[in-house]
């Protein structure tokens, strides 16, 4: 049984791909894995990676079953999927977890993200002991990756982007009216460094509950439901969106009729989401500038020469979290030689002493019965190791003999 990662992220697919992967909830596709493919899976989903880390006797089968899955053809899927195992797998979950694999490297929602990912996947029952140590060590090193490095240094992430796009893009933020639909981690992130930069007239357009309305109350927004969202998008300089929706929902027209009512005056909208909340065709219109979570890696550029000088020094402490390991994989690998052994050896000894008994039931002599049980255990007991010693001379491997020297006591 080998440790796999199977998947795809922002370096080696593209948006409308990864909206695919994503849409699937995690539940159902955990436990099928489970039923045809692996023995403990965990599934990492985020706007920028659909990642399957599992233990499986069958990696072949993980990229057939994800496509399958997703419905998609093999052959569309496979361009962009990676599949790493043991080591390297391991390697590339420390990676993740640390923010090196991110967009915005050293970004710190990822962390929480895997954590999510790995509470989610022990309340549905898919996470079994390997797995677990794996992940809790990969915590672990991503703690001391962020305290003894600068790697999480400054704020910077997808929500951070957003903030410092939109502050690129208008030259007075006090009179930006700003429409902010969801109301999750990354709304509420972008919300917050807007309020640092400036912006102060905000509405909140979400389904009605105590925490949406709380939410805007902290903003001090007015609150608008769902359902009202065309009414209210022409009186928006700026439009940010990053909802669970797994469809866009805001449409071509619903645009050109804010458009329209905005007597043509331009309009910023950033799409945050995975999948979609904004038609992409909406970006076809010359006052209407759509950004997606794709365009934000070329924005951020402060702090992230400082996070990459940290790199090093994270990889040197993923390193030695990865020797870690492996001598816990020694061990463990030793500990399951020793149990099977002392299991076989075990049922052997329980053979011999259950046909003794039987004999004893019969009326032989016990003395004999005693003696026969003590040969009979003798030649079984050191028949492999006698075996063993034989092939080892007749191949003249040293090294064997020597091992076998130091198990005999010799």
């Amino acid at each position: 049984m080998t440790f796999i990662t199977c998947g795809l992220s922002h370096k080696t697919a593209p948006l409308a791909l990864r909206e695919q992967m994503a849409a699937r909830p995690a539940a159902p596709l955990l436990q099928d894995c489970l039923n045809h493919t692996a023995q403990e899976a965990m599934l990492l989903q985020t706007c920028n990676r659909t990642e399957l880390y599992c233990y499986s006797d069958d990696p072949d089968q993980l990229l057939p079953w994800l496509a399958e899955q997703h419905e998609l053809d093999l052959d569309q899927l496979q361009p962009h999927v990676y599949l790493h195992e043991g080591k390297q797998a391991v390697y590339h979950l420390h990676r993740v977890a640390c923010g090196l694999d991110s967009m915005l490297v050293g970004e710190p929602q990822i962390l929480g993200q895997v954590k999510l990912a790995y509470q989610q996947a022990c309340q549905f029952g898919t996470v079994g002991k390997q797995l677990h140590g794996i992940v809790q060590q990969v915590f672990a090193t991503s703690k001391r990756a962020r305290t003894e490095t600068v790697i999480g240094s400054k704020a910077i992430s997808i929500a951070y982007a957003a903030a410092e796009l939109v502050q690129n893009l208008f030259t007075d933020l006090s009179t930006c009216h700003t429409l902010l639909i969801g109301s999750g981690d990354t709304i509420r992130l972008v919300a917050d460094y807007l309020q640092q930069r400036g912006v102060s007239q905000f509405t909140l357009v979400n389904r009605q509950s105590p925490a949406s309305q709380a939410f805007a109350q902290h903003l001090n927004a007015d609150y608008v439901d769902i359902q009202d969202l065309a009414t209210h998008l022409a009186k928006a300089d700026l439009v940010i969106s990053a909802t669970a929706c797994p469809v866009p929902f805001i449409h071509k027209n619903m645009i050109e009729d804010a458009l329209v009512a905005r007597q043509l005056q331009s309009m910023v909208l950033l799409d945050l989401a995975v999948p979609r909340d904004i038609d992409p065709h909406v970006g076809q219109f010359d006052q209407a500038k759509l950004f997606n979570i794709d365009d934000l890696q070329h924005v951020v550029t402060s702090g992230l020469n400082e996070r990459l000088a940290a790199v090093p020094a994270v990889e040197q402490i993923i390193a030695e979290s990865l020797n870690d390991f492996q001598q816990q994989q020694k061990v463990l690998q030793v500990d399951h030689m020793i149990q099977k052994y002392r299991q076989t050896m075990a049922q052997l000894a329980e053979d011999e002493v259950q046909r003794a008994l039987q004999q004893l039931q019969s009326g032989k002599n016990s003395e004999a019965i005693i003696r026969e049980l003590s040969h009979r255990l003798l030649n079984k007991l050191s028949h492999q190791p006698t075996l063993s010693l034989q092939q080892a001379a007749h191949k003249h491997d040293e090294q064997a003999l020597a091992w076998m020297k130091v198990l005999l006591a010799e």
